[in-house]
């Protein structure tokens, strides 16, 4: 054991020598951080980058522990109508889609920001930083990455009452104005504005319209620690590509009593890319929390702990998660020509054993819980069928759609039979063979789960070539990174997007028509080129009701379109697990961590050492 100890020190020394990190005073806690990040949020579409933030980067509110609790961070109160924060306006809107308007009530919410913050270079957080979000979300034109979702249609002005007051008024009725189109006080003006190192500026000809490119802000160029200042209790002190970033404690955070000092000096990202070198780097002590991982199967068939759990003085918990692994499916334009007939998509679902694959990767029972729609369960309708594993079936779908099986070699008993090719296939030559692109991350155990797809896949005479990417800087990328998913370079692939548990809304950048990216849109999340206008219309209309029961209905229509698509379809249900080190670390402290794509480490400044 004592040589395993000194093997591990070297190792830790000589990772802190190549990543140019410095020996750090006080407590230091090293965190393995399985993607590294490309862009700072909300740039990056990767949810690594978002984990980030929660250092950094508070914002107007948050939501804690397992019941989602919401709470103050940036403001004195959450706004609600009975504290007099949230009022209604009267507005004329088409509600229900069929070209009527009518009158309606809209909300106001009034923002009061706590006196006394500091941006972590010391500038006064005031309610110009929160009128810079509103006019970055308003810009006229956009042509950058930046995710605007329902803002700039449901919003309709932003007024700063004071220095510490900004009032929101939306311009239709929006039930979720806690928890989508919300106004950000997080981003810091003053650097966007002409005072960074760059002098760059959103408004080049002073007229108070943004007209530059937000994707050119030092701010978000790469993570500067120059740049990139925020409200939270740690700043970026050292940020090493291909290796780590380094936080250290805000001096700025903890002057005001509602501030939280952290016990923890410096919180180290450790970037490490494959499962099996984040576990090992766990057990030797390289790192002191790992995250993320496959914990579903804690013991082997006879019972003896596995991985994390089999580890001396490691602790695993889990917490409710918000991801389920998808299949994803191009039906657009850049995809091979079978993906874009909704035939051949259905007739892909059925050859995969997505219980079996559930039940085999995410432990007993998982298979039965799969989910039926990208929403939340409860916001499913109730009488959506699960596509099951039906390979005969798959093969006559493939046939009705013109892929056939021209030699007659499939067969039950043939795990290998040739490849499928095109018949009376419009635009597609007679003849062509059946070969789809399939990507994923490397994250454990999504390569083996696309193996298992592979071979069920060749059973019905399609070839799946595999691709095992970097998420954040080539499958997630944006249009403008030429990302493989929003550049539609990808057939079909597997991967998680978090929904939003709050709420019944859908995602406007990931599955409306004006999410499809292009050169004219590339800031577009739509990577699967869904489009229905139907759709559209219900789902906006889901977004803008006040009526629980009415906006149900709204979701109940939309959701079949979507599903007939085929175009998502769920493999693997997830919860979060993570493994501390319980000799370092006191793992009761970090217990209530958040439980929504966004807020895993929103209590940081609370995790204490072992006593």
């Amino acid at each position: 054991m004592k040589l395993v100890r000194i093997l591990a020190l070297v190792l830790l020394l000589t990772l802190l020598v190549v990543g140019g990190v410095q020996a750090q005073d006080g407590v230091t806690m090293v965190i393995g951080w399985e993607q590294e990040p490309d862009l700072p949020s909300p740039l990056s579409n990767s949810a690594f980058s978002v984990y980030l933030t929660n250092f950094y980067a508070r914002d107007v509110w948050g939501w804690r522990g397992n019941d989602r609790e919401i709470f103050a961070e940036m403001v004195e109160e959450v706004p609600t109508p009975e504290n007099g924060l949230v009022t209604y306006t009267d507005v004329q809107v088409d509600q229900n889609g069929d070209g009527t308007m009518e009158t309606a009530q809209a909300p106001v919410v009034t923002y009061r920001l706590r006196p006394g913050m500091l941006w972590s270079d010391g500038t006064p957080i005031t309610s110009a930083d929160c009128m810079f979000y509103h006019n970055l979300m308003m810009q006229p034109d956009p042509l950058d990455s930046f995710q605007r979702g329902d803002y700039p249609a449901v919003v309709a002005s932003a007024e700063a009452v004071d220095e510490l007051t900004v009032v929101l008024t939306y311009n239709t009725p929006f039930p979720d104005y806690l928890t989508d189109a919300t106004l950000s006080c997080g981003f810091p003006a003053h650097k966007f504005l002409g005072e960074n190192a760059a002098g760059f500026t959103m408004d080049t000809d002073g007229d108070g319209v943004f007209d530059n490119n937000v994707d050119d802000a030092p701010y978000f160029d790469g993570f500067n620690p120059a740049e990139l200042i925020g409200y939270g209790p740690y700043v970026l002190s050292e940020y090493n590509v291909g290796s780590n970033a380094v936080f250290t404690k805000n001096p700025n955070w903890g002057i005001n009593a509602f501030e939280t000092v952290p016990a923890i000096d410096t919180i180290i990202t450790q970037w490490i890319l494959e499962s099996e070198q984040m576990q090992n780097s766990l057990e030797v002590g390289d790192i002191d929390m790992a995250f993320n991982f496959a914990g579903d199967r804690p013991t082997d068939a006879d019972g003896n702990p596995v991985g994390y759990y089999a580890m001396e003085n490691v602790e695993v918990f889990s917490t409710p998660g918000v991801f389920v692994d998808g299949i994803w499916m191009n039906s657009g334009p850049f995809a091979f020509a079978a993906m874009q007939d909704v035939r051949v998509r259905e007739a892909l679902v059925h050859a995969i054993d997505r219980r079996g694959i559930a039940d085999q990767f995410a432990g007993p029972g998982a298979g039965a819980a799969l989910t039926l729609a990208w929403v939340p369960a409860q916001f499913t309708p109730a009488d959506l069928p699960f596509r099951e594993f039906d390979q005969e079936l798959a093969r006559q779908m493939l046939t009705d759609a013109g892929w056939v099986d021209d030699d007659g070699d499939e067969a039950a008993d043939n795990a290998a039979p040739s490849l499928r090719v095109s018949q009376g296939v419009e635009g597609v030559e007679d003849g062509t063979p059946f070969i789809i692109r399939f990507y994923t991350t490397p994250v454990v155990p999504r390569p083996d789960i696309q193996t298992v797809i592979q071979a069920q896949l060749a059973q019905v005479g399609v070839r799946a070539q595999l691709f095992v990417v970097n998420g954040p800087t080539v499958l997630f990328a944006s249009f403008a990174e030429r990302g493989v998913l929003n550049t539609g370079a990808y057939d079909i692939a597997m991967y998680a997007l978090s929904n939003n548990p709050l709420s019944p809304n859908g995602s406007a950048d990931n599955f409306r028509c004006a999410g499809i990216p292009s050169n004219e849109n590339p800031e577009g999340r739509n990577s699967t080129w869904f489009c229905d206008e139907e759709y559209d219309r219900l789902d906006f209309l889901v977004s803008v009701t006040n009526d629980p029961a009415e906006r149900q209905s709204y979701r109940d229509q939309a959701e079949p379109l979507f599903y007939n698509a085929a175009v998502w379809h769920s493999i693997r249900p997830r919860l979060q697990y993570y493994a501390v080190r319980s000799d370092r670390f006191d793992v009761d402290s970090m217990r209530e961590m958040g439980t929504l794509s966004s807020n895993y480490f929103n209590r940081v400044e609370f995790w204490q050492p072992a006593s």
